[in-house]
């Protein structure tokens, strides 16, 4: 089934080696994630894929489960960082989005990366 909210090659030119190689793993049988920052292009770089693939990227729920693992006093302020999304091609459904983004690396900045991992680890176990 294809991804029918964009032309992927029109949006990412440079990434189409990468959604190239993101299907040749799919049609070998390999299951396939992509791990993006919380904005408005991770969320198009999802969509614009081939064929649909889920997105374990990061998500504002990460602030409470950081908050649950060790890091109690970490808010969204912390993290996030004031922006204007441009180049997307999908429709902006969170508000949010419209004017701020948490990125991976501000995470990591914050708590490290083997407490991202830990994070990463978790959005794998959950339903698709």
């Amino acid at each position: 089934m294809r991804n029918s909210n964009v032309n992927n090659l029109e949006v990412f030119p440079n990434l189409a080696g990468v959604f190239d190689m993101v299907e040749r793993a799919k049609e070998a049988g390999s299951v396939v994630r992509i791990l993006t920052d919380y904005d408005a292009v991770g969320m198009d770089i999802t969509a614009a894929t081939i064929t649909p693939t889920i997105r374990i990227g990061i998500e504002r729920d990460i602030i409470k489960w950081l908050q649950e693992h060790g890091y109690p006093d970490l808010t969204e302020a912390d993290v996030e960082e004031e922006y204007e999304p441009s180049g997307t091609t999908i429709k902006i459904t969170d508000d949010y989005l419209l004017t701020k983004r948490i990125e991976l690396d501000s995470i990591q900045e914050k708590v490290g990366g083997e407490k991202l991992w830990e994070y990463i680890m978790y959005r794998l176990q959950l339903p698709e």
